[in-house]
């Protein structure tokens, strides 16, 4: 107080001021600030996560759909009775196409059973003669078949010594899920 007193009012007075200032600055510099940044930083975290959960809520409110729709090809994949048994419904499958259709199988050769992760694969390699109509039905009816099938190749050619018959190499690709 002894110090005040020696300086005059004036000088009292821009002392107060600038310590005032100097106080204000600091506030400002190591409390206002630094709470306004985390202040938006968290406003702009929030809407990431409401933008989230609305997205979240959407899928939920359109489970039991997406479960219906699953469930219905789930059936188509999962294999009944032993895996075995699955491919030998497959093969009489394909054999059953191509007696409706016309086509005559001459070679067909089985792979074997490709464990993946959650799957199960199976291929088929098969030759095939037909004419344009037959072949195209066989096909049609591989498409359409229970056991979506996936044609992985197929090559056609003209059997040589006759212009409307058709032969063909086939592979197809069956997934089982167990």
């Amino acid at each position: 107080m002894k110090l005040l007193s020696q300086f005059s009012r004036r000088e009292r007075v821009l002392l107060f001021i600038t310590v005032g200032i100097i106080i204000l600055a600091g506030l400002l510099n190591f409390l206002v600030i630094p709470v306004r940044k985390k202040w938006r930083r968290l406003n702009s975290q929030i809407v990431n996560l409401k933008t989230k959960l609305g997205r979240y809520a959407k899928i939920i409110s359109l489970e039991q759909e997406i479960e219906a729709r699953y469930n219905v090809y789930a059936d188509y994949l999962k294999t009944k009775g032993s895996p075995e048994e699955a491919l030998a419904s497959v093969l009489q499958e394909i054999e059953k196409f191509a007696r409706s259709s016309g086509v005559l199988l001459t070679n067909i050769v089985p792979s074997t059973l490709e464990v993946k992760d959650f799957y199960q694969k199976f291929e088929v390699r098969m030759e095939i003669e037909a004419d344009i109509s037959s072949l195209g039905r066989f096909l049609f009816e591989l498409q359409k078949s229970k056991y979506l099938f996936r044609i992985v190749r197929l090559s056609i050619a003209t059997k040589s010594g006759s212009k409307d018959t058709l032969r063909s190499s086939l592979q197809l690709l069956k997934v089982f899920i167990p």
